[in-house]
């Protein structure tokens, strides 16, 4: 969904007037590093968060619980 945000805005060459990141992030279900990370080096005034659905292939992870 966010990378087809960024390709319809390039697309169709739209000039936004604020600075946009796009950011995808990760180990976040272990201590919140990647996005952690990224805020205190950006500093946003806002942020638009989206999350998906957990891999469950992810070792140690039981499947049927979780």
């Amino acid at each position: 969904m966010i990378a087809q945000v960024a390709r319809l805005l390039q697309k169709n060459k739209k000039k936004l007037p604020f600075t946009l990141h796009i950011i995808n992030s990760v180990q976040e279900e272990i201590g919140l590093r990647g996005a952690e990370m990224i805020a205190h080096r950006l500093e946003p005034d806002v942020a638009i968060v989206t999350d998906v659905c957990h891999d469950t292939s992810t070792p140690m992870m039981n499947k049927i619980k979780e």
